[in-house]
């Protein structure tokens, strides 16, 4: 039996607030704080519950940081196919690009050829710096 999930005024403002930034993701606090500096503040816990609804709904993913068990929550889009491409994750502003790059499927072919190993590109985040944020420090 499917559970029914209803849009409370909590889940609307989330779901806007990370819609309308669809090329980032956030932490519960930076969703929260982001709810907290737009209007009514919402408590942290309906955040987490919130959220765990909308990623159960598939309207979130979420992927782990180079933290160790700390995660980041993002909007997908209706065209968004994440499974199969890997991910640029600005350390700086939160930017995160959706990268399809044929270069990066031979690396990925090369890693399995050359080093027995598959690279799971649904979970593959590159961390560096956008070009704003990195702006004299990009070095090719």
């Amino acid at each position: 039996m499917e559970r029914e999930y209803y849009m409370t005024a909590h889940k609307k403002r989330i779901l806007d607030f990370l819609s309308q930034h669809e090329d980032n993701h956030f932490s519960i606090d930076e969703i929260t704080a982001g709810l907290s500096g737009s209007g009514e503040p919402v408590p942290k816990s309906t955040v987490y519950r919130q959220v765990s609804q909308l990623l159960q709904q598939g309207i979130v993913r979420r992927f782990e940081t180079a933290k160790r068990n700390r995660f980041v929550y993002q909007y997908v889009s209706g065209s968004d196919d994440c499974d199969h491409h890997f991910h640029l994750k600005c350390v700086k502003c939160g930017l995160l690009i959706h990268m399809d790059c044929r270069e990066l499927k031979h690396v990925q072919h090369h890693v399995i050829e050359s080093h027995a190993f598959i690279i799971g590109s649904d979970r593959s985040v590159i961390y560096g710096a956008c070009t704003h944020c990195g702006k004299g420090n990009i070095q090719p």
